[in-house]
């Protein structure tokens, strides 16, 4: 969210940044959304699910927190078509575990 109270893209990651490597470059102390494509392997077949992050770090300050959870659901509803996706919450790394992401992309299968 910019200065203008505008939700716009701060950046975009490479299409096959390892997972470690997007989880290490999520910043400590400013919230964020995020649109992943989580890749993952079930059987043998690798599969992809969309996720929906907010990530709202438990040190960023209360009004910038309340700027972004206040916001979450307008940027959500634009994303009701993709189907499937789906919403998580991080407020700090250990939120975003892969192991916790693994669960809940292999349950919408």
């Amino acid at each position: 969210i910019n200065d203008e109270e505008k939700i716009v893209p701060a950046e975009t990651t490479p299409k096959g940044t390892s997972y470690a490597d997007w989880r290490a470059a999520v910043p400590a102390k400013e919230s964020r959304y995020y649109v992943l494509d989580f890749s993952f392997e079930v059987d043998g077949v690798t599969k992809t699910k969309m996720f929906f992050i907010m990530w709202n770090p438990d040190t960023n300050t209360v009004q910038k927190k309340m700027k972004y959870a206040g916001s979450r659901k307008a940027l959500e509803a634009a994303f009701d078509n993709c189907g499937g996706l789906i919403s998580h919450n991080a407020n700090d790394k250990d939120d975003l575990d892969e192991k916790e992401m693994f669960g809940k992309a292999k349950r919408g299968f």
